[in-house]
């Protein structure tokens, strides 16, 4: 036999025993259906015991529904550390805070990174519950035109510099 006639017969023969297998197993498939057939019925079921459906009502102040969402408030600092993660591309664990001012929606303190020198002032501003913005940052001076959309109280932000204007605005 030649090397090619014998991988023929070799693939030939492994088909021709997954069949057997396959029409094996179909085989024993029925038989075990006929015989779990053929025991169902002849076992009858007869009740002994009838149940009947009651009504019980309960004081409400049992009934406790089984799934009750809860709300978790998100810290402000946990927002800021959010925000200047992602502003930043820093791990939020990275992110340092020391929130010096809050009044009301308006937020001031200053921020630095871990393994980092140094660190910057920050103005936040409190959208929602669930959103801080981060309206200027840095080193330097604070920009009017960032912040006065804001409308940031003058006990927060007594001057800023106006590029505009060229100049240091008192509030």
């Amino acid at each position: 036999m030649t090397k090619n006639n014998q991988g023929f017969l070799n693939v030939f023969i492994a088909i021709a025993l997954s069949f057997a297998l396959i029409g094996m197993g179909a085989f024993g498939l029925y038989l075990y259906q006929q015989n779990f057939t053929n025991k169902s019925q002849n076992i009858s079921i007869t009740p002994t015991t009838i149940i009947t459906p009651t009504t019980e009502i309960l004081p409400t102040s049992t009934i406790i529904p089984s799934s009750v969402p809860t709300v978790k408030k998100i810290s402000d600092e946990d927002l800021l550390k959010k925000a200047f993660a992602k502003k930043y591309f820093k791990n939020i664990e990275d992110v340092i805070l020391t929130i010096s001012k809050t009044n009301g929606k308006y937020i001031s303190g200053g921020v630095s990174f871990q393994g980092e020198m140094g660190g910057a002032w920050f103005l936040a501003y409190k959208k929602s519950d669930d959103e801080i913005i981060i309206v200027d940052d840095g080193n330097g001076t604070i920009s009017c035109e960032k912040t006065d959309p804001y409308g940031f109280p003058k006990s927060m932000l007594p001057e800023c510099w106006s590029e505009t204007e060229n100049k240091l605005i008192k509030k």
